[in-house]
This record gives structure tokens, C-alpha cells and sequence, in this order.
């Protein structure tokens, strides 16, 4: 297991990005409407609120796990809710403060 990436919520992506990349000296890749700061094999989802947020400004972390689908099941088993599930890729939970982490199977970026 390992910690995939990080979303952090802002008021504005193109001034948060500008210090991830010129302040803090990160590289980036901007696709879509998406920005991601590269943390070594690891990214930073710098993305705009859309006042759909359970948090003030962390929305989620994804921990990659080959086996998706075994714990997707026994976490099921274990009467966990999963979020947007999507069988063989991903799916969400919430901890107990509500809290999002992603669950999903190694890929290809984005």
C-alpha cells in the first residue's frame, strides 16, 4: 500500500499552483481542468472548490492496493458504505469524522 495522491481544495488553482511551482519548486502537470504537483512517484490534485465540500479545504487521499476488489468485499463484509464503487478501479469510504479515502488499483495517471 502507498499513498497515491492528495486533493487539496482552493479558491483559486492558478495562484496555489504558482507557489507549489515557483515558491515550494515543484514540477507539474496541468490536464483537463486539473492540476497535479508532483511529489516524487507521488501528486498533489490542486483543484477549485466548488462549495460541494465536506471540509473546509482537504477533500480526499487515495491509497493505491492491487487486491481492489478482495477489500472492496471485505470491507463490505465489515458493513463499510463504498462510495462511488467502481468494480476492478476504485471506490470511496468515509472515516468516522466523514472524511473521504479513495481505494484504487494501481494505474496509468489520470
Amino acid at each position: 500500500m502507498r499513498i497515491e495522491h492528495v486533493t487539496l481544495l482552493v479558491k483559486d488553482r492558478e495562484k496555489a499552483l504558482a507557489f507549489f511551482k515557483d515558491v515550494l519548486d515543484f514540477d507539474h502537470e496541468l490536464v483537463d481542468k486539473h492540476a497535479w504537483v508532483i511529489v516524487g512517484d507521488q501528486y498533489i490534485h490542486i483543484t477549485e472548490d466548488s462549495g460541494e465540500t465536506t471540509t473546509d479545504t482537504f477533500y480526499h487521499f487515495c491509497i493505491e492496493r492491487e487486491d481492489i476488489d478482495d477489500y472492496a468485499n471485505k470491507l463490505k463484509d465489515r458493513g463499510v458504505e463504498l462510495i462511488d464503487e467502481q468494480p476492478g478501479a476504485s471506490f470511496f469510504v468515509k472515516d468516522l469524522d466523514g472524511n473521504l479515502i479513495e481505494f484504487s488499483k494501481p494505474r496509468n495517471r489520470f
